[in-house]
């Protein structure tokens, strides 16, 4: 009868460790998928916020929104050598699930055009899981024009007004 008992406690715990390391690999996953498509453009034609859409990561809590930014290093702060350019964590938006698109107006807050980059982020045990930080390409407005007879077959365009 003991034998049974000691046999039955172990493939108990053995198959309790078996089952809690699947659900922990199933809930926490290891490296988390970068958003795609990420892009950014000046919001309604202003300087100062920027329009920066991505395609949702189905597993994200949140996105992290970086910045580009230079920074200085070392000891002489008015050396313009010391210039580093690093990704600066701007602002964090929380994920909602049933978007497959993701978008944002964040103030730049200086009018300077720079990279932003986005990246997906979950909290596991209290830890911050990040995406590697998929860069925005810049989408530029087309410059309305229009057409102007100058002669016999000729066609000039010319900016609107």
């Amino acid at each position: 009868m003991k034998k049974v008992v000691i046999i039955a406690g172990l493939v108990f715990a053995f198959s309790s460790m078996v089952w809690a390391q699947h659900t922990c690999n199933e809930s926490a996953p290891r490296e988390l998928q970068a958003p795609s498509d990420a892009a950014v453009s000046s919001h309604q034609g202003r300087a100062d916020f920027v329009l920066i859409e991505w395609a949702a990561v189905e597993v994200a809590a949140y996105y992290r929104l970086f910045r580009e930014m230079p920074v200085r290093e070392g000891a002489d702060r008015d050396s313009e050598d010391d210039r580093l350019s690093m990704w600066v964590p701007w602002v964090s938006i929380d994920a909602v699930p049933e978007e497959q698109e993701m978008q944002t107006v964040v103030s730049t807050r200086d009018q300077l055009e720079t990279a932003w980059g986005v990246a997906a982020a979950i909290r596991n045990t209290g830890q911050e899981l990040l995406s590697p930080i998929a860069k925005a390409r810049w989408v530029r407005e087309p410059t309305p024009t229009s057409v102007a007879a100058v002669g016999w077959a000729e066609v000039k365009a010319i900016p609107a007004k």
